[in-house]
């Protein structure tokens, strides 16, 4: 389950804001509203909701996570054609001031599966993938399984791999590119490991009337008469 959404220097987002499912210590609503995933004492919110006046920034919360999710889908692609085709890409940051057109995006998520939580994010300024990081709690201390730094000088990536993450990561090192997220490059290249955590990640998709995920998704909802009596698409 979702635990939170992070996301900084995003379009009208500059600060870091923070989309949690954690549920307040109030309890009058517990057994409808709350839930404990299994193997944790997280008390999370079964559901959510964004709302505010117009222009608040509810839709680029949402943007900023397709965002995220778009990058991890385009792990093949050219870079000519990621930039084309995700309008985000070459100017995601905040425009209101000098300092933030410097300074990259970040997004993180944060989610349990099977009593474990994971701690997955990276940050991009304009065709560069910064930093990227995974840490895995398998119990309270976590395992940082890799973490991904770009050098300003050199314009070279240097990694840091746990004992805990196995597999060919030599190989899946030298195959990411700059503008790649190294979880996906790995995926792709057969990480038993990671492909679970990508996986999971993809099916946060957002349904939103902006998002080119799930265009084809929309429509078969509302053709579907069960579906369409439960679904509510902006």
């Amino acid at each position: 389950m979702l635990v939170e959404f992070r996301v900084k220097n995003f379009k009208s987002i500059r600060d870091e804001q923070v989309f949690s499912m954690v549920a307040s210590t109030d309890t009058a609503l517990e057994d409808t509203h709350v839930l404990t995933p299994d193997g944790t004492s997280v008390r999370l919110l079964k559901s959510a909701a964004i709302y505010g006046p117009n222009a608040g920034g509810k839709s680029n919360l949402l943007k900023a996570f397709d965002f995220m999710l778009s990058r991890l889908v385009y792990r093949q692609t050219p870079p000519s054609t990621i930039f084309s085709v995700n309008k985000y890409v070459r100017e995601p940051f905040f425009k209101l001031d000098l300092t933030s057109r410097n300074m990259p995006s970040e997004f993180e998520v944060i989610y349990i599966d099977k009593g474990v939580r994971y701690q997955y994010g990276f940050s991009i300024l304009r065709e560069r993938i910064i930093e990227e990081w995974l840490l895995v709690y398998k119990s309270d201390k976590p395992q940082e399984w890799f973490r991904r730094i770009a050098d300003k000088k050199t314009d070279q990536d240097s990694y840091k791999f746990s004992s805990y993450f196995k597999g060919q990561k030599e190989v899946w090192k030298k195959s990411t590119r700059k503008e790649a997220l190294f979880l996906s490059v790995a995926v792709d290249l057969n990480s038993e490991q990671l492909w679970p955590i990508y996986q999971y990640l993809l099916e946060l998709n957002v349904l939103d009337s902006f998002s080119y995920f799930v265009e084809e998704l929309h429509f078969d909802r509302l053709e579907n008469k069960q579906d369409k009596k439960i679904s509510l698409i902006s």
